[in-house]
């Protein structure tokens, strides 16, 4: 499926509070006026601990419910005046009672969004809001961005490929990413270190063949997958450590990166380079979900 954003219709820019709100909006009205879109923020409350209290001396919570919404509706109106107009402001949010994931899950199906917009971390421990962005990207099959602190000065789109059918997608996500946001556009590859086989283990030149091999895959799926003029740089490290340095040595980088959904025990044995990236990259990050190919 190509997530084509050239006709975005909705973009929804989550938030579980009003902190690292502007960064995020400011990223996702950029991108729907754009893409001439509809910008949507939805930001979720709750109060556990009084919802129990009340529970279970048989009060009605709702007011307090009213409240909590009031008060972020407030938060929110006075962090995002400076970035959208005040005509429109308070049409475009939208707060509700319960978990971040699910009410920005709810909300992003009831708009049909094409793209949701998180913002970068959350204030408990300046966390990333990992565990929404993967709910999303399972349920919802929408491609993600978490803004970064300073979203508003994104003026370069890379996009991180590896030598699989998520290449070409990526690719081309990223492209329309950097043409509607107006930015310098790059493609990179890293060339992991290998790992040599025991049995190879005597050959000093091992290691550097396969990696000789690595860089000349990589360069083939380039010249079929790129014109002349597209930027292209291929690396060699290690995976995770090159692409965190290419998004987070440059405040300016957006990382646009193809998440193939493989299942949770692959994850946790294997490893994944966009789960990784999604819990640690303090950088500007879009993740595209893909499905694998049927192989009959």
């Amino acid at each position: 499926m190509r997530h084509r954003i050239d006709d975005l219709g909705t973009v929804v820019v989550g938030l579980e509070s009003a902190a690292g709100a502007a960064s995020a909006v400011h990223l996702g009205w950029r991108l729907a006026q754009a893409a001439k879109a509809t910008l949507r923020v939805v930001s979720a409350v709750s109060d556990p601990i009084v919802d129990v209290v009340t529970a279970g001396v048989g009060l009605d919570a709702a007011s307090h419910h009213e409240g909590l919404i009031a008060r972020r509706r407030a938060e929110l109106t006075t962090a995002l005046d400076p970035i959208v107009p005040s005509e429109v402001l308070n049409a475009v949010i939208t707060v509700d009672l319960g978990r971040a994931e699910q009410v920005i899950a709810h909300q992003a199906h009831r708009f049909d969004a094409a793209l949701v917009v998180l913002a970068g971390a959350f204030p408990s421990g300046g966390e990333r809001p990992a565990g929404v962005a993967r709910h999303l990207l399972r349920t919802l099959k929408r491609p993600v961005v978490l803004s970064g602190p300073r979203a508003g000065d994104i003026g370069r789109v890379v996009a991180a490929v590896d030598v699989s059918f998520a290449a070409e997608p990526t690719f081309r996500f990223a492209a329309d990413l950097s043409r509607l946001l107006g930015t310098e556009f790059e493609v990179v590859h890293v060339v992991a270190h290998p790992d040599v086989p025991v049995e190879w283990a005597g050959s000093p030149h091992a290691a550097e063949g396969l990696a000789d091999a690595g860089v000349r895959a990589a360069t083939e799926m380039m010249t079929t997958l790129l014109s002349e003029d597209v930027p292209r740089r291929i690396s060699r490290g290690e995976v995770l450590a090159t692409l965190r340095a290419e998004a987070e040595d440059d405040a300016g980088a957006l990382l646009v990166v193809g998440d193939q959904g493989r299942g949770w025990i692959h994850r946790r044995i294997v490893g994944s380079t966009t789960e990784a990236l999604l819990t640690e990259c303090s950088a500007a990050l879009a993740v595209l979900p893909l499905a694998r190919p049927d192989p009959t």
